[in-house]
């Protein structure tokens, strides 16, 4: 996955290659250190002319800039804050979740359909009540013997 790659290349450790999830906090120092170095290869490889260094709190004014966008078209409302760590949380949940919920309804499907040829035209749904129905009736029978 991205995440154990981006993890093991920012820390300067393989061990997120294999360690099972959750992945364990990641080393503060050596990220920090990723992400100066980062930054202080992008200024010395970008021309200062094609590099913005921006911080989001500075608003749209010098990205529009940078990009030469007139004044007058440059959005005068504040940046969208989507980008939190609940919806990162969110987001990683649902990357694992979604698949999970996918191949389960495909198994199912699966299950189904061989079900249904296996039986000769039966459904699971209906099969299972049926067989509650006899399994109880079967129970119910048995007590009414013993109390007879």
């Amino acid at each position: 996955m991205f995440s154990r790659w981006l993890f093991s290349f920012v820390n300067k450790d393989t061990k997120y290659l294999s360690e099972p999830f959750p992945l364990s906090r990641q080393i503060k120092k050596k990220a920090i250190e990723s992400y100066e170095e980062h930054n202080r290869r992008a200024r010395e490889v970008i021309p200062s002319d094609k590099l913005l260094e921006y911080d989001v709190t500075q608003g749209y004014g010098p990205l529009c800039r940078f990009l030469n966008i007139a004044e007058a078209s440059c959005p005068t409302k504040p940046l969208p804050q989507t980008n939190s760590a609940r919806s990162v949380n969110i987001q990683a949940v649902a990357s694992i979740i979604f698949p999970v919920i996918v191949l389960c309804l495909l198994l199912f499907s699966l299950f189904a359909s061989v079900f249904y040829r296996l039986t000769g035209g039966e459904k699971v749904v209906p099969w299972l009540k049926n067989k509650k129905r006899s399994v109880l009736y079967h129970l119910l029978s048995k007590v009414e013997k013993k109390n007879s």
